[in-house]
């Protein structure tokens, strides 16, 4: 019974020695989160990840490849457009109207297009 009991306390012993030697690097800064270490690159925002980077889509995404409502409302506005906003947002176009020599004036753009091209007008 007294070879049971120092055989536990022994088992005791060494399961902490190697539980607090694996714990001895993480605290040292070699491993883990926020370790301090040059090297470590995992949590946080570190290092340049092209996933999270904002401008950046993976696998083509399309939004990056449209013409979208702000955009073509400022492209309007740069054409002379006065009061300019969006009246219909369809598929494949943007329609913006505004003002223009004091009438009613009316910007179709293609929404397939990367710079918003000029589809028809009316006014201008």
């Amino acid at each position: 019974m007294k070879n049971l009991t120092l055989r536990g306390f022994a088992a005791i012993i060494l399961a902490g020695s190697i539980g607090f030697g694996a714990a001895a690097p993480a605290a040292a800064g070699g491993y883990g989160h926020g370790g301090g270490s040059v090297y470590h690159s995992g949590g946080g925002y570190g290092g340049y990840n092209p996933g999270r980077h904002p401008g950046y889509h993976p696998g083509g995404n399309r939004r990056d490849r449209v013409c979208q409502p702000h955009e073509a409302v400022e492209k309007a506005r740069s054409k002379g457009l006065r009061r300019a906003g969006v009246e219909r947002v369809t598929q494949w176009e943007i329609i913006v109207t505004g003002r223009a020599y004091g009438n009613r004036a009316l910007l179709v753009f293609d929404r397939t297009s990367r710079n918003c091209r000029i589809i028809g007008s009316r006014g201008i």
